[in-house]
């Protein structure tokens, strides 16, 4: 009898055993996904910064999507204002531009005619040259042509991209601009595998040992892009000291069709000229001459750009968030600290812009914990409620429906929210955290029910356990109690 009751209990105690384990898992994922809010936006370690040499502005141009396609007559034109000023510059080239410019045109007669002047211009230095992708379009998924893609395919695709230009314009091209400036770390690792040594991106690049960045921080002409001119750049450079770097970029494709672009240019590169501290350079000059300095610049502006990609991912959260609780979470967003940073890149001080890029990355990766924790105590709410509103339902009921609730309301919450910003590589990885957010609470919230139920009723076995072993058969007297 004894024994049958405590191989009934003991059973019993499997069941408090195996939802405790269930819930430190559903704890250990909650924690876990709370903790590595941000974890994709990882900053560029700072280099050791030298004292400058001296107070230097180094200006170049980067001249894009250039192909058999250009205008020979165009390019001729936009050469001569260079030209005039004794300006070399880096022209970035689409080795099959098929699918861009001309998809299912014949090769224009023009063809030859200007791969001719891209080797003249070359051979009297007035252009170096640089690849440009392979096809300039964008790949699925991708906010170019390479970010985003396979590694292996990347790398096949530049090594055969580098083997075209090669060929075509009889040099060894070491040089890669990415089109649209979209690029990832395996973009970067792919370069150097094939041979392609300097990397000129916007902003910052992904830190990799063989590949020197050089990156461009403005356009030529000022367009509805978004990005700063080259005008707004030199303001803020020329009110810095020390050594300062201007890559800018431009598309003579048709960057020159509004009236008046050739004289602006030209009064532009006199202007510059005649300034004692602006000395004219190209992407590869600066690649040989200045590695320490171009691996500074591009911490700075590496841990910029992660900082814009967390604050874009948060920004969302930050808004309601500052909506319902007053200023909270709203710093990351609504802070002019961002174009405070992209000053200090342009004046040259590095160090500063890094530590604000720094900065508001982790604001943004607060407001992202914040977001989460929310999520995880709307869930908890959620299920709380339900689960008062059914205790009389059989026990199945009782954690089946809270659970579903638990899991479907906050992940429509987080839906209205997200819908509001376009969907990106970020948005996904964010989304699936919030979706081990709404689990990990689920499940721990359910395990630890199961854990209650399964303790409440093995103390009432254990008593009940303790009436029977009575000799009176579990009917016990207490002995009468005796005065002196």
């Amino acid at each position: 009898m004894v024994t049958g009751a405590w191989g009934r209990l003991s059973n019993r105690l499997v069941q408090p055993v195996l939802a405790g384990s269930i819930a430190a898992l559903f704890g250990w994922l909650l924690v876990r996904a709370v903790l590595n809010a941000g974890s994709m936006f990882l900053p560029a370690p700072v280099p050791a910064a030298a004292e400058p040499e001296r107070d230097k502005i180094y200006v170049a141009f980067r001249n894009d999507d250039l192909s058999v396609f250009s205008d020979p007559g165009r390019e001729d034109s936009v050469v001569s204002v260079f030209r005039k000023h004794g300006v070399t510059q880096t022209y970035a080239f689409i080795p099959n531009p098929a699918g861009y410019l001309g998809e299912g045109a014949a090769l224009p007669t023009t063809a030859t005619t200007i791969i001719d002047s891209l080797r003249a211009w070359r051979a009297s230095g007035l252009i170096e040259f640089g690849l440009h992708g392979a096809t300039h379009v964008r790949s699925p998924r991708s906010a170019g042509e390479f970010d985003g893609v396979p590694a292996a395919v990347q790398q096949a695709r530049l090594r055969e991209a580098k083997a075209m230009t090669d060929s075509m314009l009889s040099s060894a091209v070491s040089i890669f601009a990415p089109p649209w400036n979209a690029s990832d770390c395996a973009t970067v690792r792919a370069c150097r595998d094939v041979g392609l040594t300097v990397f000129s991106g916007y902003l910052g690049i992904c830190p990799q040992d063989g590949v020197t960045p050089v990156n461009t921080a403005a356009e030529l002409f000022p367009d509805s892009s978004g990005l700063p001119s080259l005008a707004q750049a030199l303001a803020h450079a020329r009110e810095g000291r020390g050594e300062r770097i201007l890559v800018c970029f431009y598309h003579s494709r048709v960057d020159f069709n509004p009236a008046g672009r050739y004289e602006y240019l030209d009064s532009l590169l006199g202007a510059l000229g005649s300034d004692p501290r602006v000395e004219w350079t190209t992407i590869g000059e600066l690649a040989a001459k200045r590695p320490n300095l171009l691996a500074l610049q591009n911490s700075a502006g590496y841990t910029m750009l992660q900082a814009d990609r967390a604050v874009a991912a948060a920004r969302p959260y930050d808004r309601v968030l500052g909506s319902v609780v007053g200023g909270l979470g709203r710093a990351p967003s609504s802070d002019p600290s961002g174009a405070l940073a992209l000053q200090a890149f342009w004046r040259g001080q590095f160090d500063l812009a890094a530590a604000s890029g720094r900065e508001r990355l982790l604001g943004a990766i607060l407001t992202l914990r914040v977001a989460r924790l929310t999520v995880a105590a709307l869930t908890v709410v959620v299920m709380i409620v339900i689960a008062l509103g059914a205790r009389r339902w059989p026990r199945a009921l009782r954690l089946a429906i809270p659970a579903a609730a638990g899991v479907l309301l906050p992940l429509i919450a987080l839906g209205v929210i997200t819908l509001a910003r376009p969907f990106s590589d970020d948005r996904i990885c964010d989304l699936t955290a919030m979706l081990s957010i709404v689990i990990g609470t689920t499940g721990l919230f359910l395990a630890l029910q199961v854990l209650r139920s399964g303790l409440s009723f093995g103390r009432a076995e254990g008593e009940h356990l303790v009436l029977r072993s009575h000799p009176n058969g579990g009917e016990h007297t207490p002995p009468a109690r005796t005065h002196q």
